[in-house]
């Protein structure tokens, strides 16, 4: 579910856009594939030492051993790189979304489940530093901004569509706003778990589950 989300929106973006496009060469070849791997990796670790702004794609090919001519026949520009970050993290949490809600039988589960992708999330980012610096450039880069909220609207729209399975009477418009604000908060709230204690980080957590999935039932009981 969950993304990489806070930002601030100063003009109407329409939910229906899709995620900017990737200007790269696709890598057809198991060695091409490899290179752009290790540009990839190359510019987390770079971006996580000194920063997106201080990072250039000069450095980022000698990181990656490569020349310089060689990664642009990959990637158009810095860019184009964070926006492939962005998007292996987008499909990460997109494909422990699914999961999670595949296992989603009753509105009882909610709770639990909750807990765990927040849990999840904020474990994969207290052992990833370097992911932690990628994820700030995305917040701060305006050019994400559709690609974020186009991902956030997928993944609320997945649980959307779990809970109406679950419970028929639901309508879409009752239960949409819900989700779409849970996926967007559960970023925020492990963000500031990142920078608290671990005794008071935990205590905000634990709290994200029992808020949403007690809305979450309270709507589905209206709904009957």
């Amino acid at each position: 579910m969950i993304t990489v989300h806070v930002f601030f929106v100063k003009r109407r973006i329409p939910y229906e856009c899709l995620p900017m496009n990737i200007k790269r060469r696709a890598p057809s070849q198991e060695r091409s594939k490899e290179m752009v791997s290790s540009i990839l990796d190359s510019a987390k670790r770079l971006i996580g030492r000194h920063g997106y702004d201080a990072v250039s794609m000069r450095e980022i090919a000698r990181e990656a051993g490569i020349s310089p001519a060689s990664i642009y026949q990959y990637f158009d520009d810095k860019n184009a790189i964070l926006t492939e970050l962005a998007s292996r993290y987008y499909d990460m949490t997109f494909r422990m979304t699914t999961a999670l809600l595949a296992r989603v039988q009753s509105m009882d589960d909610l709770e639990s489940l909750l807990g765990e992708a927040v849990q999840a999330i904020h474990r994969y980012f207290s052992s990833d530093a370097d992911g932690v610096a990628v994820w700030t450039a995305v917040i701060a880069s305006n050019a994400l901004q559709t690609m974020d909220l186009s991902d956030c609207v997928k993944t609320a729209q997945a649980i959307v569509d779990r809970l109406i399975a679950l419970q028929p009477g639901l309508r879409q418009e009752d239960i949409q706003p819900t989700c779409q604000l849970m996926v967007h908060v559960l970023t925020a709230t492990v963000r500031m778990a990142l920078a608290m204690p671990d005794d008071q980080a935990q205590a905000l957590l634990a709290e994200f589950p029992r808020v949403f999935a007690g809305r979450i039932r309270q709507i589905a009981t209206r709904a009957g």
